[in-house]
């Protein structure tokens, strides 16, 4: 989880997507379940306040907004294209997480690259439009 908001687009084969919304309550359920480490049969999905699951096929594509907590499985042998962006909509959301993931201490690899410099030209950015 980077926060950050994510495009899929199946070319080949099918993938089921999890979906958890954003929520104080869910983000708090997921810290507590990383901080410990936790191993235990419990799907994360079953804890949280609500979670979605979505199968997708060839060549459909799904967009996930920001901040939510998503996991995927590709059922068959698949080809998928797969990126991740941050945007003005979700900004709050893209902090929020970052800030979670300083808290659980992620390791960079999951980490939105060079966020706290995109916040900041995107903050010059809005300043300038309100000035």
């Amino acid at each position: 989880m980077v926060g950050a908001s994510v495009w899929v687009y199946n070319m080949l084969g099918s993938r089921t997507i999890y979906l958890v919304p954003p929520t104080e309550e869910n983000l708090k359920i997921y810290e507590e379940r990383t901080k410990i480490n936790s191993c235990d049969d419990r799907f994360f999905g079953d804890l949280a306040n609500a979670c979605y699951k979505l199968v997708t096929r060839e060549h459909e594509f799904v967009f996930i907004p920001g901040g939510w907590i998503f996991a995927s499985y590709l059922n068959t042998k698949s080809i998928s294209l797969v990126g991740e962006f941050c945007n003005m909509f979700s900004l709050p959301h893209h902090i929020q997480c970052y800030e979670l993931q300083k808290r659980l201490k992620s390791l960079n690899t999951v980490r939105y690259p060079h966020f706290e410099v995109l916040v900041w030209c995107a903050a010059e950015h809005i300043h300038k439009l309100l000035s």
